[in-house]
């Protein structure tokens, strides 16, 4: 018996030296082919020798799978570095470490006085945090979040703001839990999480009078007769080392409108380059593959450019309005450009000394302002 698990062993070993060495091989064979387009600079190729290395890996996989279906069932949570963790959701969290929050804190501040200055609505969108759901665990890992941040924002930071959502509060009061917030595989909310978060922001800005495009019709996401209702199997950025198995799988949700719509998507050079209906001028074509994986999120808006517009052609008499964003919102963004006239889009993500696109804008007439971003992703409107 001791003789079949030993050559068991060898024959596993061997096989992964046989796959590593192929792998090599690859690498290999790139850097010659390429060695003489590369000027001597190393840095000009070595970005794709790690991509050959990870894609070239033979049934990467099939492995990653069969490695993670044997965690699930020894049942371990927490990854060796203990950076990632599976909560008893099974909702993925991350270690993000320490975070800086000091530029969103300035900028927030400045651009509530610009609101008031321009007597408009400014508007503040709490993005929530995986550490204020799960198991005690997951909470330790995102210290902060549960440590006096998100306390810090609300009294220090919001209290004094014209309208604020907080997420968790608004998901709380619509009876949504973590599951229903979150992928299991993804740091990005869901899409029914972000719609939420929509209808919320139109309520409050309605409330301060501004007249939206069809409200009542197009904020009906769940009405059959007003939306198409896609569903994609969705792996997120939680889970992409960790395959199908440990955490599972999402689905993506996607609502395309059945009624008549009419886009446009304008650069920050004023060039029109995507227009007509929501699915040619909204999405990037990802949602047309309902057979492989792929990562929906960037199917809306444009990741990763600083600045662009997206104006309504039958919403004439909608608001304009400025948005600040990130990822956690490109598809709620998307969805409120329906019910807007025009809808100008900032993402300080990309922002730096010699594209301040705000500086640009700053000047110009909206009916409202909107900040819909992550705090720690905020890279400072540095010239205020």
């Amino acid at each position: 018996m001791k003789k079949i698990i030993s050559f068991v062993f060898l024959a596993i070993v061997f096989l992964f030296s046989l796959m590593t060495l192929y792998t090599s091989l690859s690498g290999v064979k790139y850097i010659v082919e390429n060695t003489s387009k590369a000027n001597n600079d190393i840095q000009d190729f070595s970005p794709n020798i790690n991509k050959v290395l990870k894609e070239g890996f033979w049934h990467k996989n099939e492995i990653i799978n069969f490695y993670s279906f044997g965690e699930r069932l020894l049942g371990r949570r927490a990854s060796n570095d203990r950076k990632y963790y599976r909560d008893s959701s099974n909702i993925m969290h991350i270690d993000r470490g320490m975070r800086n929050f000091s530029s969103f804190y300035k900028d927030n501040a400045w651009l509530s006085n610009y609101c008031k200055e321009k007597n408009i609505p400014y508007l503040v969108v709490q993005v929530p945090e995986k550490g204020q759901y799960g198991d005690e665990y997951s909470k330790k890992l995102d210290k902060e979040c549960t440590t006096g941040y998100i306390e810090k924002l609300r009294t220090d930071v919001f209290s004094n703001n014209d309208l604020y959502i907080d997420s968790f509060e608004l998901f709380k009061n619509h009876n949504l839990v973590d599951t229903d917030i979150f992928f299991k595989t993804d740091f990005h909310c869901t899409t029914l999480a972000e719609l939420t978060e929509v209808t919320e922001i139109v309520k409050q800005l309605q409330a301060r009078g501004l007249n939206f495009y069809k409200p009542e019709m197009v904020l009906d996401f769940e009405n059959p007769e007003i939306y198409e209702k896609l569903n994609r199997k969705f792996i997120g950025n939680l889970s992409s080392q960790y395959g199908k198995f440990y955490a599972g799988t999402d689905s993506f949700v996607y609502y395309v409108p059945k009624y008549e719509t009419d886009m446009q998507r304008i650069n920050k050079d004023g060039i029109v380059y995507k227009t007509g209906k929501f699915r040619d001028s909204m999405l990037n074509g990802l949602y047309a593959d309902s057979k492989n994986w792929k990562y929906f999120v960037i199917d809306f808006l444009d990741w990763p450019e600083p600045y662009y517009e997206i104006h309504n052609n039958l919403a004439e008499k909608g608001p304009n309005i400025l948005v600040f964003i990130d990822s956690q919102s490109m598809r709620a963004v998307t969805y409120l450009s329906l019910v807007c006239r025009n809808v100008t889009v900032l993402d300080p993500r990309y922002f730096n000394a010699e594209n301040n696109y705000f500086d640009k804008i700053k000047n110009k007439a909206y009916d409202a302002i909107i900040t819909f971003a992550t705090c720690e992703l905020w890279r400072g409107l540095t010239y205020l």
